[in-house]
């Protein structure tokens, strides 16, 4: 049965359109962040499916006998693209969790040991390798459990970096974390990195606590703070129920958890730090960092807001990093993200002040 002109011709204006609409879209994926981040691995499928379906409204118009037909085929292949990048969305992560993180057992696991005070900690003198569906790394840690760093001729004073997974690193190489970079851009310092991957504020709180307790303690300490850091107060306290993290287990036991409690709980912590740093003479910078996913944009905002109602120096590198400045499965930053935080770093005048 014959479709009427009209409905052929109105057909073919829209595949037409839907093919220049995709195509548009492919083209713009290296511009526009969300497109990238949703397609970003389909930009040549995609093209590939918009010009398919604006050549096939053209033909379709001149040729009715074969509208129907070369419609059928153009929106198929749009079908099928659009579902393959659903699939990729939708179970990358569980095909990562299921997959990736059975290597990260066996391998990056090896590194750390259990503690008493801190729940796990990284064994000294360790050269492991991580790897991972996005990428094969080799982590390697000093005589005190420390990523490997560059050491200085002559030092000024130490700056000390502490945080999680994007302090330590995770996917990239010893030489490639932002601490190495801000150490080979501060000749003249001794850069500790001991961020260790899974850490949150209050193995953050206990380090401070331990870097203050020290002879000689460092010039300056920096807190690589990224929104998940909030959900690791429960995961902590939850899973290290035997850790002495006085007075942080009591105001965790007497807090009443009711909305926005962790972003307040983190502030307080915060607070705490700089106090401690304040009577030893010590430098307190914390550095606003941005994850790929973003899950918890509300924390991120109430603690920046926090940390400048409360006068604690603070960077804000949340601006840093795009999707493709991070691993699609593994989600921690690529070598040019970490790059970007050491130039952030380097130039600001929040650090530089506080180091002479």
């Amino acid at each position: 049965m014959e479709a009427s002109p009209r409905i052929c011709r109105a057909l073919s204006g829209l595949t037409l359109v839907a093919g220049g609409a995709v195509a548009g879209l492919a083209a713009l994926t290296p511009a526009v962040d969300a497109i990238d981040h949703a397609i970003g691995a389909y930009r040549v499928p995609f093209g590939a499916t918009g010009l398919a379906l604006a050549v096939g409204g053209l033909l379709a118009i001149r040729r009715a006998r074969l509208q129907l037909a070369l419609m059928g085929l153009a929106w198929g292949l749009l079908i099928s693209v659009a579902a393959c990048s659903w699939l990729r969305i939708s179970l990358s992560q569980p095909i990562y969790q299921a997959i990736g993180q059975v290597a990260e057992r066996e391998d990056v696991t090896r590194m750390v040991r259990e503690d008493p005070r801190y729940g796990y900690r990284p064994r000294p003198n360790m050269t492991v390798t991580h790897e991972d569906l996005d990428f094969v790394i080799t982590y390697r840690t000093g005589p005190e459990g420390r990523r490997l760093m560059p050491k200085p001729s002559r030092s000024a004073g130490r700056l000390v970096a502490v945080g999680g997974s994007f302090t330590f690193g995770e996917g990239v190489a010893d030489d490639e974390t932002y601490a190495y970079h801000l150490a080979r851009g501060l000749p003249g310092y001794t850069v500790e990195n001991r961020g260790v991957s899974g850490w949150g504020p209050v193995q953050v709180y206990l380090t401070v606590e331990d870097l203050l307790r020290e002879p000689t303690p460092p010039k300056l300490i920096l807190y690589g703070f990224i929104s998940h850091h909030v959900i690791r107060i429960d995961e902590f306290f939850g899973r290290w129920k035997d850790s002495p993290a006085d007075p942080l287990r009591q105001w965790y036991e007497r807090l009443p958890k009711t909305a926005g409690w962790k972003a307040d709980f983190l502030i307080r912590i915060l607070q705490r730090i700089q106090q401690m740093c304040r009577r030893r003479g010590v430098e307190f910078v914390v550095l606003l960092l941005a994850a790929d996913t973003h899950h918890f944009p509300q924390a991120t905002s109430r603690v920046r807001q926090a940390l400048t109602g409360l006068d604690i120096p603070h960077i804000d590198g949340l601006s840093i990093g795009r999707p493709r400045d991070y691993h699609r499965f593994n989600q921690h930053p690529k070598p040019g993200w970490h790059r970007q935080v050491a130039e952030l770093l380097l130039g600001s005048k929040t650090l530089r002040s506080r180091l002479r």
